[in-house]
């Protein structure tokens, strides 16, 4: 690593840890040269120097997956093109996975799986240099530069470590995929339809789910604007919606709502063809 290097990090958080509770102060940083995170006492070279790594602290893990989540909040999809934000995006993508895992007669634990993991799929957006960077461009700039693929490898693996968001199940490939096609679906179908008033025919199984979302567009957006950072780390707990105070459950329960609407027509069959092509892999 150059001098350079191993010198550059972006500080974030401070909000974070001074609202713990815990006494902690300081900072969070982040250095993409290795995807190190450390907990700083003050923003400077021998603070980094002097750090603690975030991964070797429980209650330092706690409270940087609460700043993550916070920042997700700021951060708008598609490069800040639409007024949709990366945390709601985030919800979004943990219901559907969830929904169509019960559709397609998953196990309880596939079902957390696919929220917790559909949860935590863009968290790591939320450290500084990383951002929402619209697919086609980052495709793009992760075959021209390398280095960028390697940055965004390293900040994935960060975050599934402070999450400590290991899957156990006999076949976390099934998870994964449902989870993959549900970030596809709610960015190419319902965020589209829903942002953008837009269902081109090349959306083909999706495109009836764009109009759909049209129509629905106002309660979209108005789903999307209440979610708050305690909805996306309720999933990230324990793969489900465990709040107590009946206030604090209706954001939630309205993107489950939400997202039942936006899928009921679809046939299972027609679902589990949509997700996984021709056959699906067991469960």
């Amino acid at each position: 690593m150059t001098p350079a290097a191993e010198r550059s990090w972006s500080t974030f958080g401070e909000a974070t840890l001074n609202d713990d509770g815990e006494g902690l102060g300081g900072y969070f940083a982040f250095r993409a040269a290795d995807g190190a995170l450390r907990w700083l006492s003050e923003a400077s070279d021998a603070g980094w120097s002097r750090g603690i790594t975030v991964e070797e602290s429980h209650t330092l893990r706690a409270v940087a997956k609460q700043a993550l989540v916070s920042n997700l909040m700021r951060v708008l999809r598609w490069g800040g093109g639409s007024t949709c934000n990366v945390l709601a995006h985030s919800v979004r993508v943990g219901a559907i996975a969830n929904l169509v895992s019960r559709r397609l007669s998953g196990s309880e634990a596939e079902q957390r799986a696919c929220s917790s993991l559909g949860a935590i799929h863009d968290l790591h957006e939320g450290l500084p240099g990383i951002g929402d960077v619209p697919s086609p461009a980052l495709r793009w700039l992760m075959s021209e530069v390398p280095a960028i693929r390697d940055l965004h490898a390293r900040a994935e693996a960060l975050v599934l470590r402070v999450c400590e968001a290991d899957v156990d199940l006999e076949s976390p490939g099934r998870a994964r995929q449902i989870v993959k096609w549900a970030d596809r679906f709610a960015a190419s179908a319902i965020e589209r339809g829903g942002y953008f008033n837009d269902a081109p025919p090349w959306l083909g199984d999706a495109c009836g789910i764009a109009v759909h979302a049209a129509r629905c567009a106002e309660r979209i957006r108005f789903v999307d604007a209440m979610m708050q950072p305690r909805d996306l780390l309720a999933m990230l707990a324990d793969g489900a919606y465990g709040f107590t105070i009946a206030a604090e459950r209706d954001a939630a329960d309205d993107m489950r709502a939400l997202t039942r609407s936006l899928l009921g027509d679809i046939e299972s069959t027609d679902l589990a063809r949509m997700v996984f092509g021709e056959s699906a892999p067991s469960k």
